[in-house]
């Protein structure tokens, strides 16, 4: 593995990482503070390592909750090495399971701040616009109050609201769970996350989106991971002869699901990553760097997307910037991120 090195260009020394891309999410905090950087190259490399050790024991595991626990646990022990840090200061929640009570949130404002969502924070609040779109436009004095848009894929609340003496309008959208992906008699979610919208119109700065995740219910957890370890099995048994894509589309419902269930308070991304990409690699598959040209996580543009054929089209044709089939590999070669790069 190479190591990071510096290049002079134009007088300035300039960080040249072999991992940039390899995150769905980029640090953008390497631009200033160095520390980060050590960080990044850390994680990667601990992925890496994990990813090998999952790949070792991936027979042992019988179904997707006892391979995400084993991972979840790797992603906890790599946070505590690094010092991360939720929002609310809080390393103990990455890799830590959600229980039942457990609501779990995410605000992105669009005034300035929030260093974390600033690379992704424009796409966002375009997705959520669109996802308004059919009712923006419907006067409130016309409609009912608390008029409900509903369509296949999610209902749309809105109704006009005050926030600190100002004026909003306010839209709550809920996902529904994507129709025939799994068998009739699972119990599981009813719906997936909501996304609430606060529009101030002509104060945008105030604008505010805020998510909170499919909520734990004991009811339907039991349920929720079996719907979930059937597109794992689906990856696990792929095969050569059903194409890539069709490798990318079990993938895609997968990573859709966990990031509305989010069974663990944070780290999820991470922990999909790695499993996706070690499956991928012990068939022979090479996921290349994820397209940041697309300006959004494919975590954040799951959420964002209610119709799950759409997310699957997304997804097997824009989040990596490449694949390859590299048919048969050598019983001793490990898996690697810039492998074959």
């Amino acid at each position: 593995m190479d190591n990071p090195e510096l290049n002079n260009k134009s007088g300035t020394e300039q960080y040249l990482d072999p991992f940039d891309g390899y995150a769905s999410c980029p640090d953008t905090r390497r631009a200033y503070l160095s520390h980060s950087k050590e960080n990044q190259a850390y994680w990667m490399l601990k992925s890496e390592e994990t990813v090998r050790d999952y790949l070792a024991r991936l027979d042992s595991f019988a179904n997707f909750r006892d391979a995400y626990a084993f991972l979840a646990d790797k992603r906890h022990q790599i946070a505590v090495d690094l010092k991360q840090r939720t929002d609310e200061g809080r390393t103990d929640y990455y890799g830590n399971f959600r229980q039942e009570g457990d609501h779990l949130r995410q605000s992105v404002s669009f005034g300035d701040g929030e260093q974390f969502w600033r690379w992704q924070k424009k796409r966002i609040f375009e997705l959520t616009y669109k996802l308004v779109t059919p009712v923006r436009n419907i006067q409130l004095p016309d409609a009912k109050p608390g008029y409900i848009f509903e369509d296949d894929y999610l209902t749309c609340l809105k109704e006009k609201v005050f926030v600190d003496e100002k004026e909003a309008t306010y839209y709550c959208i809920t996902v529904k769970f994507p129709a025939g992906i799994c068998p009739a008699d699972l119990i599981h979610s009813d719906s997936l996350s909501q996304i609430e919208l606060y529009d101030f119109t002509d104060n945008e700065k105030f604008n505010l989106i805020r998510i909170e995740y499919t909520p734990v219910d004991n009811r339907t957890i039991n349920g929720n991971y079996s719907v979930v370890d059937l597109y794992y099995h689906a990856l696990l048994d792929w095969k050569p002869e059903d194409g890539i894509v069709s490798f990318l589309a079990h993938s895609a419902k997968l990573s859709f699901l966990t990031a509305h269930f989010l069974f663990v308070k944070q780290g999820n991304s991470g922990i999909i990553e790695w499993m996706v990409r070690a499956i991928a690699f012990k068939h022979g598959i090479y996921l290349g760097k994820f397209n940041y040209s697309e300006n959004i996580s494919w975590d954040f543009k799951a959420i964002l997307t209610p119709n799950l054929d759409d997310y699957v089209v997304w997804y097997t044709t824009k989040l990596f910037s490449r694949y390859l089939y590299l048919n048969k590999l050598n019983n001793t070669e490990k898996f690697s991120f810039i492998m074959r790069e």
